[in-house]
């Protein structure tokens, strides 16, 4: 289908305080603010436009058992925001963030652990599913394809193939320009 982006161009969203990633509990600086970038118009193909981290691009991260604290790095910024499908009688839209991939390293002082966050069997870069209710919300749900690979040390923390789906959840898309919500709808 064909996709409807009203006002479009740069926007940003805000608010997220941790993001879970796989086992990982994530606090979440560098995911306070996210910005991007929206095509604008109608008739609009799935690829609606990109996405990036709008303060820094690593978060502290640890585990609940008191396991080592870890930092991940994302790379491969920007992302592509694809949408699949859209619920009118939700106003929400349903769709997958593209390219997501990460190092990962223990932060100084902690056991010895590294290992790379993406796509299945190996690949350099993942997706994770996202959801944007029209003019209320937006989040990256627990549901892609990111895995962890190439674990050393980690302490049975994660482990090599473990599933690594990104949760965040964040207010409106606001565009810039405006200061009004970005409104996604597909016929």
């Amino acid at each position: 289908g064909t996709w409807t982006v009203t006002p479009g161009g740069s926007f940003s969203a805000g608010g997220a305080r941790r993001a879970d990633i796989g086992g990982l509990v994530c606090q979440a600086p560098g995911l306070r603010t996210i910005k991007g970038r929206l095509k604008s118009g109608s008739g609009l193909p799935a690829r609606l436009g990109t996405i990036w981290l709008a303060e820094k691009r690593s978060l502290g991260c640890d585990v609940q058992n008191g396991a080592p604290l870890l930092t991940l790095t994302f790379t491969g910024l920007p992302w592509r925001i694809w949408a699949s499908s859209y619920s009118a009688r939700l106003n929400t839209v349903y769709g997958r963030i593209r390219g997501i991939s990460a190092t990962i390293a223990a932060t100084p002082g902690s056991p010895a652990c590294s290992a790379v966050l993406g796509g299945p069997a190996g690949a350099a870069t993942g997706w994770n599913e996202f959801r944007s209710a029209n003019s209320r919300s937006f989040a990256f749900l627990p549901t892609g394809d990111l895995r962890f690979w190439n674990v050393s040390g980690c302490g049975g923390v994660i482990s090599d193939g473990e599933r690594a789906p990104i949760f965040a959840w964040f207010g409106r898309l606001t565009a810039t320009a405006t200061s009004t919500a970005e409104i996604i709808t597909s016929p």
